[in-house]
């Protein structure tokens, strides 16, 4: 008799998990790299560290939103990716209209 093996499902990452880990990586690398050219000019960029790490920070807040509040599977909804409990069937739509043609 052949032992069956258990298959272990993976989790899918999907797009927002992806985003989400490149943003982190790209903040951890920018700031590194900042700090290594500061540490041999003296010199900062004060109004790109604000525009990077805000504009980052601010979309990773906005993905933190979506996660956390369910947005993703609304949107699913609403753009027909996933059809939602309050869809009919073909066959239970009557057709009232009758004048249209």
């Amino acid at each position: 008799m052949k032992r069956r093996r258990k298959v272990q499902k993976t989790k899918k990452i999907n797009t927002l998990d992806k985003y989400i880990i490149f943003a982190l990586s790209f903040i951890t690398v920018f700031t590194i790299a900042h700090t290594i050219i500061f540490a041999f000019t003296g010199k900062e960029a004060k109004t790109l560290i604000i525009v990077v790490i805000g504009s980052l920070f601010s979309e990773l807040l906005f993905c933190f939103l979506i996660k956390r509040l369910k947005l993703h599977e609304e949107a699913n909804i609403v753009f027909g990716k996933k059809k939602s409990q309050t869809e009919f069937n073909e066959d239970e739509i009557t057709d009232d209209y009758e004048g249209i043609e």
